[in-house]
């Protein structure tokens, strides 16, 4: 939705508040399930991020081994 809103388009199509309020923003297309995947993520997440968000069922992330833990190595991880 906010992909087309405002009347001024830029960029492949997207609105001026689009890029703006999503610029500086990366996302990834992961399968959980693949163990190298999962260790990637565990990888980037431990040597680039701040903040983690996640919107999985309960205790999957902990069977992932992207839980909380995570602080224990990087304690200022939001």
């Amino acid at each position: 939705m906010m992909r087309a809103t405002g009347a001024h388009r830029s960029w492949h199509g997207a609105s001026a508040i689009f890029q703006t309020l999503n610029r500086n923003k990366y996302s990834a297309a992961l399968d959980l399930k693949n163990p190298t995947h999962c260790a990637a993520l565990k990888r980037f997440i431990l040597e680039d991020a701040d903040v983690v968000l996640q919107n999985m069922r309960p205790g999957l992330m902990a069977k992932l081994g992207l839980d909380a833990s995570l602080r224990r190595d990087k304690p200022r991880l939001v």
